[in-house]
């Protein structure tokens, strides 16, 4: 036991003997580094001194990109979302936010109030009634971080859930009941309201600017009102005395009846004429093409040739008939 305690005091003295040395060793070697990065930090302080006195816009623009580079500004009626290697940290208010270069980004969105148009969407009633409707939606951004992560394009998404609304809200809409625009636009505003408060959007107002009526609606939705109003004109035109006949020649329609069987003839001679011009250009063109073919030239170069050789012929047996 003794000598366990003396052999571990012995050994306890050698790594106090020992503790000195490695202490100064150490420090040796730490004033060596110290002294050496203090050298570099000085040489590269000295270039960079001398760079920027050659070259000073060089300089301020990289001066410039390094402090955008470590932050971010938002300004007022705009709200930030920081991002720390993917994930969201924290929100940014108005003002400068640093960030730390290429692992932090910001994603900076408006948060005032903004319009959705949606221009020219044709609908289609029960009633098989064709319009043409134009809505507006007021809206703003209340939750950043539900608008910036729930949806990949916040705008892009309202404008078709402004689409699909309208077309859930006009489709059962009888015709009577569009001129009530104070309750389509409630109805609108609350069909938007549900599903954008996911996207942490707000809505401020929706409402239709425009509820037209296409061309062949209007022809389908008058044409009672004429019926009705040529009865009444045809009954009138009874009293006052005149024939059947007469009343309805004067109430009758703008375009004046006529036969079927005349109607398709026209149209069978105006089909009869358009194909007789198709043949005739189609036959010219051919020949055209065939005129400029390098066999048809080829042809027509000896076919001159021959005639040229006829006629010199024909005019040496005439020229010594002539000096006879």
């Amino acid at each position: 036991m003794r000598r366990t305690g003396r052999g571990t005091r012995q050994d306890g003295d050698a790594v106090k003997g020992d503790g000195p040395t490695g202490d100064s060793e150490t420090d040796a070697l730490l004033r060596r580094v110290s002294s050496w990065l203090a050298s570099a930090g000085a040489w590269i302080w000295a270039e960079t001194l001398h760079f920027a006195r050659e070259n000073p816009f060089v300089t301020a623009a990289a001066v410039a990109g390094l402090v955008r580079a470590c932050g971010t500004t938002v300004d007022s009626g705009q709200t930030g979302l920081l991002f720390s290697f993917g994930r969201v940290k924290k929100r940014l208010d108005p003002g400068f936010h640093l960030m730390i270069p290429f692992l932090q980004r910001a994603r900076i969105v408006p948060t005032r109030s903004r319009t959705l148009e949606l221009e020219n969407q044709r609908i289609v009633t029960e009633e098989g009634l064709v319009y043409v409707v134009r809505a507006n939606l007021v809206w703003r951004i209340e939750d950043i971080e539900k608008a910036l992560i729930e949806v990949d394009d916040v705008v892009e998404g309202m404008r078709q859930l402004l689409a699909i609304s309208v077309q859930e809200v006009l489709r059962g809409v009888a015709r009577d009941q569009l001129r009530n625009v104070r309750a389509l636009d409630g109805e609108l505003e609350a069909c938007m309201s549900a599903p954008l408060e996911v996207w942490g959007v707000a809505v401020e107002r929706a409402g239709f600017q425009s509820i037209s009526p296409s061309r062949r609606s209007i022809r389908v939705t008058q044409l009672r009102e004429r019926v009705t109003a040529r009865h009444q004109a045809y009954e009138a035109l009874l009293d006052a005395g005149l024939e059947p006949a007469a009343c309805i020649g004067l109430v009758g329609t703008r375009h004046m009846p006529r036969r079927r069987a005349l109607r398709a003839s026209r149209r069978d001679r105006m089909a009869r004429r358009t194909r007789a011009v198709t043949t005739l250009r189609r036959r010219v063109w051919n020949e055209l093409e065939a005129a400029h073919t390098p066999e048809a030239v080829k042809e027509k170069k000896k076919a001159e040739k021959e005639a040229q050789r006829k006629a010199w012929l024909s005019g040496e047996s005439v020229s010594p008939s002539a000096s006879d």
